[in-house]
């Protein structure tokens, strides 16, 4: 998950052309692959923050993210900050 993904080189792995892999991609999960890996990247940031001392840099970057970006992309998915959901998921 820290290396950069892209739907050419998943496509390519798969021996499929990217426009193919992304239609099969969608029909088999329901959501495109780029959003698949990132709802996994989200999941796994989820976790790093409750079970972990990791600073969100250092989280970031075993996603394969800047901190910046994981920052934004994580408030749009849980409507929370990395720190806001840190602290109140390890209050629970």
């Amino acid at each position: 998950m820290d290396e950069v993904l892209t739907v050419g080189r998943l496509a390519e792995v798969f021996h499929y052309n990217p426009t193919y892999f992304i239609t099969y991609f969608a029909q088999l999960f329901g959501v495109s692959p780029n959003q698949y890996i990132r709802q996994l990247r989200v999941e796994r940031v989820k976790q790093a923050l409750i079970h972990s001392e990791l600073r969100i840099e250092e989280i970031a970057g075993t996603v394969g993210w800047e901190a910046s970006y994981l920052s934004r992309v994580f408030r749009q998915v849980t409507s929370l900050t990395p720190t806001q959901y840190r602290a109140l998921h390890r209050a629970s």
